[in-house]
């Protein structure tokens, strides 16, 4: 699931099964020579797949989301990369563990290339992948191969640079053993996108699905300086154009991207969905569950704390919130590269509490015991990212209280949808003002509410988002054939003579 913070509550989402892992040094088999085993085993891992979900694989109909009937992608081979997959709790991964279910129920053999299980907290901890570079697994019909990477303990450039690399090396020795119809790259790890573009040298369409824009993170994170981050930003956007089709989560990223000289006519919206299933549980009901306090004011963060949520504010409201003998408290649930240092500036400040990943089960108990469901971002974060963790605060229906720039995506987002109390990114004092208005103002509460179940149900559903990933997949082999055949044409015999 998305910036939750805890196991995925996305089926399937324990660990996959190991087939197969291959030893240190060795080269990776090409797959070409693996068809032969696995061809029929494919086959019927889908049907078993189908059967248990209790429907019929009916997909039929056009590619180009002209109509509402589903896309056919029976027979194509469609590979998958990007560098976190299930069972990953938060951040990219149970995107990319949909986009992968949803083109192999459309009828797709597809093939996950992807790396080790260690986000949020940013170290491999299942002793399974202890020995090895390569392994073979599968998720249902869903043929998975992992690659070793390396995992940087902190994210700073050099770090994530390094493990953009590795990820970029073993990927790239997967995919040169294959040849499928369609590569679809998901990003912000470049390095996903870069390893079939330089495999493949435009002999396969390539797309990417992007969840973030890696250099305007970089720069507006710190992370890097204004020159570097122009040097990542040109080689981002020449990857960019150098895709057949490219999705974006929010309609805000078209418009950066065609700044950036990406056509703006091969790009699609692939809005993400809420992944988690909301419980009927009052307040105090999910309090008494997590042994929270019954009777505080408590504002939740959920998910991630890296350097972009700024969540030292939220540390230094809390703060404030003490000095004020304010009955409200700010709750930080998940994990993050920053989890420590967060800790470390809360230490001593009683308003404050932090809560360790959850299970899947309890998660959405922590939603429904929240007053108010906390969205941070630093103040320069403006164009980099649409944070994934309002599809899970929409689907709990809880009032959402934003601290963003006023001009950045997410801010023209909650406008646009008319969702959540918004104020300045980066001022403890403005957050925890905000956070004591609500907290005196139930028919603001109850408007914001409402606000959150009306997204959910308009926006985040599930079945609308995978029949999206189909008709991106679709469109992007359409795409793919429709130029084959104008090269067949171009390079008749017949035309030969007629130019010359």
């Amino acid at each position: 699931m998305s910036e939750s913070g805890c196991v995925t509550a996305v089926p399937g989402g324990q660990p996959l099964p190991v087939a197969s892992a291959i030893g240190s040094g060795e080269h990776f088999p090409r797959r070409r020579h693996r068809d032969r085993n696995i061809r029929s085993d494919v086959v019927s891992r889908r049907q078993a797949s189908n059967d248990s979900r209790g429907r019929q694989n009916t997909l039929s109909g056009r590619p180009d989301g002209g109509s509402m009937d589903a896309v056919d992608l029976s027979g194509a081979r469609i590979t998958v990369v990007g560098i976190n997959y299930a069972p990953e709790p938060t951040g990219s991964a149970p995107y990319v563990t949909a986009l992968a279910r949803a083109l192999a129920d459309g009828g797709a053999h597809v093939h996950v290339v992807t790396g080790l299980p260690h986000y949020p907290q940013w170290r491999v901890d299942d002793p399974r992948y202890a020995n090895g570079d390569f392994w073979q697994e599968w998720d249902g019909s869903v043929q998975v191969t992992r690659c070793r990477h390396w995992v940087p303990p902190q994210s700073s450039m050099k770090d994530r640079a390094r493990m953009e690399a590795s990820f970029f090396r073993r990927a790239l020795q997967v995919l040169r053993g294959e040849r499928p119809d369609l590569v679809i790259a998901s990003v912000p790890v470049l390095g996903a996108l870069a390893a079939p573009l330089a495999a493949y040298r435009r002999r396969v369409p390539v797309a990417a699905i992007i969840q973030d824009l890696t250099a305007n993170a970089a720069t507006q994170t710190g992370t890097v300086g204004g020159r570097l981050g122009a040097v990542i930003r040109a080689g981002e956007y020449s990857l960019y154009r150098r895709c057949a089709r490219i999705g974006v989560i929010n309609e805000e990223f078209r418009r950066v991207l065609e700044q950036g000289g990406v056509p703006v006519d091969k790009v699609d919206l692939t809005t993400n969905f809420a992944h988690i299933t909301p419980v009927r549980a009052s307040v105090s009901e999910a309090r008494a569950r997590l042994g929270w306090d019954p009777d505080a004011f408590l504002v939740v963060h959920t998910g991630n704390m890296g350097s972009k949520q700024g969540l030292e504010t939220v540390v230094d409201a809390a703060r404030l919130a003490e000095q004020r003998a304010s009955t409200v408290q700010f709750v930080f649930v998940g994990d993050g590269n920053q989890r420590q240092v967060l800790g470390q500036r809360a230490a001593g400040v009683a308003n404050a509490q932090f809560v360790p990943p959850l299970s899947d089960a309890d998660y959405p108990y922590a939603l429904a015991a929240a007053d108010v469901l906390l969205l941070n971002e630093l103040p320069s974060a403006i164009t980099m990212s649409l944070p994934s963790k309002l599809t899970s605060y929409t689907a709990a229906g809880r009032p959402v209280l934003a601290a963003t720039d006023s001009v950045s995506i997410t801010a023209a987002f909650l406008a646009e949808q008319r969702l959540g109390e918004v104020v300045a990114g980066g001022d403890p004092q403005a957050l925890l003002d905000a956070a004591e208005h609500l907290q005196h103002d139930e028919v603001r509460r109850h408007e914001l509410a409402s606000a959150s179940r009306r997204v959910y149900t308009t926006l985040y559903g599930r079945e609308a988002a995978e029949d999206r990933y189909r008709r991106f997949a679709g469109t992007a082999l359409a795409g793919s054939r429709s130029r084959a055949s104008s090269s067949e044409v171009d390079d008749s015999p017949a035309l030969r003579s007629e130019a010359g």
